[in-house]
């Protein structure tokens, strides 16, 4: 699904994000009804092509989403705090909303609700507001409708050279590779939360029961932390906040390995769960900094590839490291690391300017 998401999310910088997404809920409700009408090897590939095209979706709804705000950081940062709530809210009401309603509602079953999803899906490609299909997502929808009069004088032809120039002209530009680069050594602490957190809470005899509460404690106060969490951009830039939550994280995960009380890890739990969303509002807000916006689509689909690849790599060494040495050392190491990872950050920008001034040219001496 990354690799589909790497390959593909450049989509939105040639043709624009507005049309990737339109394309995306087209090919996403066509999973889904291949999914009501076909045996179970063909199920398995529609699964895995809508989760592919949600996820590339998904890269084009956070890359408009910096668009818009591009031009003020505190709206920008609304904007995805505003995102990343709806985006919680839906995780935790749909699964609860489908079982528990439409499937009463609808006997014939799953099937039939595989096709209700598919003509909202397609609802809402129809919906989609036609500024949002111009390269420009601040364009009045009179100037919407055709790449042609926003960026090229033709459509562009997409070939593979066309396919990959947008991560080459990524990887050109020196901030975007920083700003990756940061990314990629901050965020990697975290991951081993998310790979061996029951495994820690099982090692310290947490019933199963308690360990649901706990995970939706940390459900619900991630709500409250993103809309709050947006407020630190009026303090710090991107940069800083992601550093410092990411400080945070290190300190909450060495407390993760050291604790033995099922309250304190269930706290410490929400705590880190809390950080990391929050930390995505700052991540997507820095990352739309460092390249032009036509090239946020592809800069996401990067970051997510990126993100993708860590886990996996973090998930192999950790699984390695723990036929070796003990759980909670895991934790406390992996903590000391965020620890670390974020004193070089701090040491990093004592000089550094996230946002220079354009140099002007000096004008030339006359006689």
């Amino acid at each position: 699904m990354a690799l589909v998401v790497a390959l593909l999310g450049s989509l939105g910088s040639i043709f624009g994000a507005g049309r990737t997404l339109q394309g995306s809920l087209i090919a996403n409700a066509l999973s889904l009804a291949l999914m009501a009408v076909t045996s179970y090897h063909p199920f398995r590939y529609s699964v895995a092509l809508g989760s592919a095209v949600c996820s590339l979706g998904m890269v084009q709804v956070n890359a408009l989403l910096q668009a818009v705000g591009k031009h003020d950081k505190l709206f920008q940062a609304r904007l995805n705090a505003e995102y990343r709530l709806l985006a919680s809210l839906a995780a935790v009401i749909s699964p609860t909303l489908t079982t528990a309603v439409i499937l009463r509602l609808i006997p014939e079953g799953y099937w039939a609700v595989f096709l209700l999803t598919a003509a909202i899906s397609l609802l809402a490609c129809a919906l989609l507001d036609k500024r949002f299909l111009s390269a420009d997502p601040d364009a009045p929808a009179s100037q919407s409708g055709t790449l042609a009069a926003t960026r090229t004088p033709q459509t562009p032809t997409l070939t593979l050279r066309t396919l990959v120039q947008p991560y080459v002209d990524i990887f050109s530009v020196s901030s975007a590779r920083s700003a990756l680069l940061h990314v990629f050594l901050i965020s990697m602490p975290s991951h081993v939360v998310g790979t061996f957190l029951s495994s820690r809470y099982r090692q310290v005899g947490m019933d199963p029961t308690f360990q649901g509460y706990c995970i939706s404690f940390a459900a619900a106060a991630s709500i409250v932390s993103i809309m709050q969490s947006r407020h630190l951009l009026e303090y710090f830039t991107p940069r800083q906040m992601y550093a410092l939550l990411g400080g945070i994280n290190g300190l909450a995960i060495i407390a993760l390995g050291c604790v033995d009380s099922h309250w304190l890890l269930g706290a410490l739990n929400a705590v880190s769960f809390c950080v990391s969303k929050a930390s995505t509002i700052a991540l997507s807000v820095w990352l739309s900094q460092a390249v032009d916006p036509r090239l946020l689509p592809a800069m996401f689909a990067v970051e997510k590839f990126l993100g993708c690849f860590l886990r996996y790599l973090v998930s192999v060494l950790l699984g390695i490291a723990a036929s070796h040495m003990d759980l909670a050392l895991i934790f406390v190491i992996n903590g000391v690391i965020g620890l670390s990872v974020w004193f070089l950050e701090i040491w990093l920008m004592r000089d550094s300017v996230d946002h220079p001034k354009t140099i002007q040219p000096s004008k030339s001496k006359t006689a």
